[in-house]
């Protein structure tokens, strides 16, 4: 069960990688910036007040270490589940959409 989890999880994050690094994330309503960026937003059009910012951003910042630490979880098990050499093509991947990603947030800057 756990391969198999482990593999959905390989092809969703194979299938996504190409479509952020298209730079298809904002025509999907995806947002470029950082979570102190998106609190002010919500501030602004919410028109919350300073203690509500406040516990959005700690909620936000609280959900990014949640995601990270996912991440590095979820990258764990797949590199347990690849062969050195798809290791190494992933690897790669990873790097190839990092740099598309880095020219995307100059694009939306």
């Amino acid at each position: 069960m756990l391969k198999v989890t482990s593999l959905v999880i390989a092809f969703a994050l194979l299938v996504s990688v190409p479509v952020f690094a298209e730079g298809k994330c904002c025509s999907m309503g995806g947002k470029a910036g950082s979570s102190e960026k998106k609190a002010d937003r919500l501030k602004e059009k919410l028109a919350l007040n300073d203690a509500q910012a406040a516990q959005i951003q700690t909620i936000m910042d609280a959900k990014k270490a949640k995601m990270e630490a996912l991440k590095t979880e979820t990258q764990g098990q797949m590199a347990a589940v690849l062969t050195p050499e798809q290791n190494e093509k992933y690897k790669a991947m990873k790097e190839e959409y990092k740099e598309k990603r880095g020219e995307h947030k100059e694009h939306h800057s």
